[in-house]
Protein backbone atom coordinates (compact mmCIF):
# COMPACT_ATOMS: atom_id res chain seq x y z
CA UNK A 1 0.00 0.00 0.00
CA UNK A 2 1.31 3.25 -1.23
CA UNK A 3 2.11 5.46 1.81
CA UNK A 4 -0.26 8.32 2.27
CA UNK A 5 -2.98 7.19 0.07
CA UNK A 6 -5.69 8.34 2.56
CA UNK A 7 -4.47 12.29 2.83
CA UNK A 8 -6.53 15.05 1.65
CA UNK A 9 -3.50 17.11 1.71
CA UNK A 10 -0.46 17.96 3.82
CA UNK A 11 -0.46 21.09 6.16
CA UNK A 12 3.26 22.26 5.38
CA UNK A 13 2.98 26.02 4.17
CA UNK A 14 3.44 29.43 4.80
CA UNK A 15 0.93 31.57 6.25
CA UNK A 16 -0.07 33.48 2.97
CA UNK A 17 -0.57 29.77 1.17
CA UNK A 18 -1.56 27.47 3.69
CA UNK A 19 -5.10 27.86 3.20
CA UNK A 20 -4.94 28.00 -0.84
CA UNK A 21 -5.56 24.24 -1.43
CA UNK A 22 -7.60 21.77 0.29
CA UNK A 23 -10.89 20.49 1.23
CA UNK A 24 -13.28 24.16 2.86
CA UNK A 25 -13.64 21.76 6.16
CA UNK A 26 -9.84 21.43 6.64
CA UNK A 27 -9.41 25.26 5.63
CA UNK A 28 -11.47 25.99 8.59
CA UNK A 29 -9.63 23.47 10.66
CA UNK A 30 -6.70 24.42 9.61
CA UNK A 31 -4.06 27.38 12.14
CA UNK A 32 -0.67 28.89 11.44
CA UNK A 33 1.47 29.40 13.89
CA UNK A 34 4.89 30.32 15.52
CA UNK A 35 6.69 29.71 18.49
CA UNK A 36 8.28 32.99 19.67
CA UNK A 37 11.18 32.74 22.16
CA UNK A 38 12.89 35.40 24.61
CA UNK A 39 13.04 37.11 27.66
CA UNK A 40 11.20 39.45 30.68
CA UNK A 41 11.89 41.54 33.35
CA UNK A 42 9.48 43.10 35.81
CA UNK A 43 9.70 44.92 38.46
CA UNK A 44 8.61 44.31 42.49
CA UNK A 45 5.26 45.00 41.74
CA UNK A 46 5.16 42.94 38.16
CA UNK A 47 5.26 45.25 35.84
CA UNK A 48 7.36 44.83 32.80
CA UNK A 49 10.55 46.80 32.50
CA UNK A 50 12.28 45.51 29.95
CA UNK A 51 11.08 42.07 27.74
CA UNK A 52 13.66 40.97 24.51
CA UNK A 53 13.10 38.39 21.80
CA UNK A 54 15.29 35.63 20.98
CA UNK A 55 16.77 36.27 17.49
CA UNK A 56 14.16 39.14 16.32
CA UNK A 57 15.72 39.52 12.97
CA UNK A 58 15.02 35.86 12.36
CA UNK A 59 11.04 36.93 12.71
CA UNK A 60 8.74 38.27 10.75
CA UNK A 61 8.46 42.16 10.87
CA UNK A 62 4.79 42.11 12.09
CA UNK A 63 5.61 39.22 14.56
CA UNK A 64 7.79 41.59 16.47
CA UNK A 65 6.00 44.43 16.70
CA UNK A 66 2.83 42.92 17.85
CA UNK A 67 5.17 41.39 20.39
CA UNK A 68 6.33 45.00 21.62
CA UNK A 69 3.48 46.61 21.09
CA UNK A 70 1.95 44.47 23.77
CA UNK A 71 4.20 43.22 26.17
CA UNK A 72 5.43 46.40 27.82
CA UNK A 73 1.15 46.62 29.24
CA UNK A 74 1.43 42.71 30.41
CA UNK A 75 0.94 42.39 34.48
CA UNK A 76 2.26 39.88 36.60
CA UNK A 77 2.04 38.72 40.27
CA UNK A 78 4.74 40.04 42.01
CA UNK A 79 7.59 37.57 43.03
CA UNK A 80 8.53 37.07 46.96
CA UNK A 81 11.73 36.44 48.07
CA UNK A 82 11.60 35.87 51.94
CA UNK A 83 8.20 38.02 51.72
CA UNK A 84 9.46 40.51 50.11
CA UNK A 85 8.56 42.20 46.46
CA UNK A 86 11.78 41.39 44.58
CA UNK A 87 12.33 42.01 40.76
CA UNK A 88 12.26 38.92 38.38
CA UNK A 89 13.78 37.87 35.10
CA UNK A 90 12.10 34.79 33.10
CA UNK A 91 12.37 33.01 29.71
CA UNK A 92 9.10 33.67 27.89
CA UNK A 93 7.74 31.06 25.04
CA UNK A 94 4.77 32.77 23.04
CA UNK A 95 2.27 30.91 20.49
CA UNK A 96 1.42 33.26 18.21
CA UNK A 97 -1.54 32.32 15.69
CA UNK A 98 -2.38 33.59 12.40
CA UNK A 99 -6.33 33.12 11.51
CA UNK A 100 -7.48 33.76 7.99
CA UNK A 101 -10.17 36.43 6.87
CA UNK A 102 -11.64 37.66 4.13
CA UNK A 103 -9.68 38.85 0.90
CA UNK A 104 -6.49 36.55 1.99
CA UNK A 105 -6.19 38.75 4.96
CA UNK A 106 -5.10 37.50 8.12
CA UNK A 107 -5.07 38.62 11.97
CA UNK A 108 -2.37 37.89 13.97
CA UNK A 109 -2.93 37.36 17.78
CA UNK A 110 -0.70 36.33 20.81
CA UNK A 111 -2.64 33.30 22.01
CA UNK A 112 -0.93 31.70 24.91
CA UNK A 113 2.18 32.03 26.61
CA UNK A 114 4.57 30.41 29.34
CA UNK A 115 7.03 32.64 31.60
CA UNK A 116 9.48 30.01 33.30
CA UNK A 117 12.74 30.35 35.18
CA UNK A 118 15.69 32.75 34.41
CA UNK A 119 17.92 29.42 33.91
CA UNK A 120 19.82 30.05 36.79
CA UNK A 121 18.26 27.09 38.67
CA UNK A 122 20.26 24.54 39.77
CA UNK A 123 19.49 21.02 38.31
CA UNK A 124 19.47 19.40 41.87
CA UNK A 125 16.41 21.85 42.30
CA UNK A 126 14.31 20.48 39.53
CA UNK A 127 13.33 17.54 37.59
CA UNK A 128 15.54 16.02 34.69
CA UNK A 129 15.39 13.72 32.75
CA UNK A 130 17.19 10.18 33.67
CA UNK A 131 16.34 7.67 30.60
CA UNK A 132 13.63 9.13 27.58
CA UNK A 133 13.92 6.81 24.91
CA UNK A 134 11.73 8.19 22.21
CA UNK A 135 8.62 6.41 20.99
CA UNK A 136 8.19 4.10 18.11
CA UNK A 137 6.23 5.42 15.58
CA UNK A 138 2.61 3.22 15.32
CA UNK A 139 2.73 1.02 12.64
CA UNK A 140 -0.65 2.46 11.14
CA UNK A 141 0.54 6.02 11.70
CA UNK A 142 3.27 6.10 9.59
CA UNK A 143 1.93 3.40 6.50
CA UNK A 144 -1.40 5.99 6.14
CA UNK A 145 1.46 9.27 6.50
CA UNK A 146 0.06 10.46 9.55
CA UNK A 147 2.28 13.04 11.44
CA UNK A 148 1.91 15.28 14.41
CA UNK A 149 2.48 16.60 17.98
CA UNK A 150 1.90 14.91 21.03
CA UNK A 151 1.75 17.35 24.11
CA UNK A 152 2.34 14.99 27.34
CA UNK A 153 1.70 15.60 30.72
CA UNK A 154 3.35 13.87 33.36
CA UNK A 155 2.75 13.10 36.68
CA UNK A 156 6.35 12.11 38.02
CA UNK A 157 6.58 10.23 41.66
CA UNK A 158 9.35 9.96 44.20
CA UNK A 159 11.31 7.45 42.94
CA UNK A 160 11.31 9.56 39.25
CA UNK A 161 8.99 6.88 37.49
CA UNK A 162 5.86 7.75 35.52
CA UNK A 163 3.24 7.27 38.07
CA UNK A 164 0.32 8.94 35.21
CA UNK A 165 0.54 10.50 31.67
CA UNK A 166 -2.37 12.46 29.87
CA UNK A 167 -2.25 13.26 26.51
CA UNK A 168 -3.52 17.41 26.73
CA UNK A 169 -3.45 18.11 23.28
CA UNK A 170 -2.54 16.31 20.00
CA UNK A 171 -1.62 18.38 16.62
CA UNK A 172 -1.58 16.66 13.10
CA UNK A 173 -0.04 18.10 10.20
CA UNK A 174 -2.40 16.08 7.79
CA UNK A 175 -6.04 15.92 6.87
CA UNK A 176 -8.20 12.91 6.30
CA UNK A 177 -11.70 12.51 7.41
CA UNK A 178 -13.04 12.94 11.13
CA UNK A 179 -12.75 9.44 11.95
CA UNK A 180 -9.29 9.26 10.13
CA UNK A 181 -7.83 12.25 12.17
CA UNK A 182 -9.63 10.70 15.19
CA UNK A 183 -7.51 7.47 14.48
CA UNK A 184 -4.44 8.97 13.94
CA UNK A 185 -4.24 11.09 16.97
CA UNK A 186 -5.17 8.24 18.84
CA UNK A 187 -2.43 6.21 17.36
CA UNK A 188 0.19 9.02 18.10
CA UNK A 189 -1.13 9.61 21.74
CA UNK A 190 -0.67 5.74 22.62
CA UNK A 191 2.12 5.32 21.52
CA UNK A 192 4.06 8.30 23.21
CA UNK A 193 2.00 7.60 26.42
CA UNK A 194 3.42 3.96 25.85
CA UNK A 195 6.60 5.01 25.99
CA UNK A 196 6.59 7.60 28.73
CA UNK A 197 5.62 4.67 31.36
CA UNK A 198 9.10 3.61 30.63
CA UNK A 199 10.56 7.21 30.85
CA UNK A 200 12.98 7.50 34.17
CA UNK A 201 13.30 11.04 35.58
CA UNK A 202 15.39 12.82 38.76
CA UNK A 203 13.47 14.38 41.14
CA UNK A 204 14.37 17.58 42.84
CA UNK A 205 17.20 16.94 45.49
CA UNK A 206 17.41 20.26 47.08
CA UNK A 207 15.24 23.48 47.28
CA UNK A 208 11.39 23.96 47.93
CA UNK A 209 10.07 21.04 45.68
CA UNK A 210 12.49 18.67 47.23
CA UNK A 211 9.67 17.40 49.61
CA UNK A 212 6.82 17.69 47.58
CA UNK A 213 4.55 13.81 46.93
CA UNK A 214 4.82 14.46 42.92
CA UNK A 215 5.67 16.44 40.21
CA UNK A 216 4.35 17.36 36.79
CA UNK A 217 6.32 18.43 33.63
CA UNK A 218 5.26 18.54 29.99
CA UNK A 219 6.88 16.88 27.09
CA UNK A 220 5.77 17.17 23.62
CA UNK A 221 6.18 14.62 21.48
CA UNK A 222 6.99 14.93 17.63
CA UNK A 223 5.96 12.38 15.39
CA UNK A 224 7.59 13.11 11.71
CA UNK A 225 8.42 11.24 8.94
CA UNK A 226 11.83 11.67 7.47
CA UNK A 227 11.15 12.12 3.43
CA UNK A 228 7.87 14.22 3.67
CA UNK A 229 7.31 17.67 2.96
CA UNK A 230 7.12 17.70 7.01
CA UNK A 231 10.42 16.96 8.19
CA UNK A 232 11.62 20.26 7.44
CA UNK A 233 9.64 22.22 9.94
CA UNK A 234 11.13 23.89 13.24
CA UNK A 235 13.12 26.55 12.23
CA UNK A 236 12.42 29.39 14.04
CA UNK A 237 10.68 32.13 12.47
CA UNK A 238 8.90 30.11 10.47
CA UNK A 239 5.24 29.27 10.24
CA UNK A 240 3.79 25.54 11.65
CA UNK A 241 0.10 24.43 9.68
CA UNK A 242 -1.68 22.07 11.49
CA UNK A 243 -4.94 20.98 12.54
CA UNK A 244 -5.33 21.59 16.18
CA UNK A 245 -6.71 19.04 18.07
CA UNK A 246 -9.05 19.32 21.16
CA UNK A 247 -7.52 20.21 24.22
CA UNK A 248 -7.71 18.51 27.26
CA UNK A 249 -6.48 19.17 30.69
CA UNK A 250 -5.07 16.20 33.21
CA UNK A 251 -7.27 15.53 36.35
CA UNK A 252 -4.60 16.69 38.65
CA UNK A 253 -3.69 19.90 37.46
CA UNK A 254 -6.85 21.62 37.64
CA UNK A 255 -5.79 24.20 40.29
CA UNK A 256 -1.94 24.27 38.94
CA UNK A 257 -2.38 26.00 35.30
CA UNK A 258 -2.12 29.56 34.41
CA UNK A 259 -4.75 31.49 32.57
CA UNK A 260 -2.13 32.13 29.94
CA UNK A 261 -0.60 28.62 29.81
CA UNK A 262 -1.55 26.28 27.00
CA UNK A 263 0.35 22.72 26.21
CA UNK A 264 1.51 24.36 22.88
CA UNK A 265 3.90 26.91 24.11
CA UNK A 266 6.38 24.39 25.10
CA UNK A 267 9.21 23.85 23.06
CA UNK A 268 9.05 20.54 21.48
CA UNK A 269 11.15 17.66 23.09
CA UNK A 270 11.98 18.98 26.19
CA UNK A 271 11.36 18.46 30.07
CA UNK A 272 9.35 21.36 31.28
CA UNK A 273 8.00 21.91 34.71
CA UNK A 274 4.17 22.47 34.99
CA UNK A 275 2.59 25.56 37.18
CA UNK A 276 6.22 27.51 37.69
CA UNK A 277 7.10 30.78 36.91
CA UNK A 278 5.64 33.82 36.50
CA UNK A 279 1.83 34.19 37.04
CA UNK A 280 -0.07 36.37 34.01
CA UNK A 281 -2.25 38.92 35.18
CA UNK A 282 -3.62 40.18 31.88
CA UNK A 283 -4.53 39.57 28.84
CA UNK A 284 -1.68 38.91 26.50
CA UNK A 285 -3.06 40.90 23.97
CA UNK A 286 -4.86 40.43 19.59
CA UNK A 287 -3.57 42.13 16.33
Amino acid sequence: MKRGAWLAMVLWACAAGAFAAGKDEARKQAESSMLVTGTVDIDAEGRVERHALDKPEALPPAVVELVDRHAPGWRFEPVAVDGKPVKARAKMSLRLVATKLADDAFQLRIRSGVFGGDGTVAREQQVTSAQMRPPEYPPAAYWAGVQGTVYLVLRIGRDGKVEDSFAEQVNLTVVGTDKQMRSGREALAGAAMKAARRWRFVPPRVGSEADAEFWSVRVPVEFTLADSVGSRRGKYGQWDTYVPGPRQTAPWLLEELNASDSPDSYAANGVHPVGEGLRLLTPLGDG
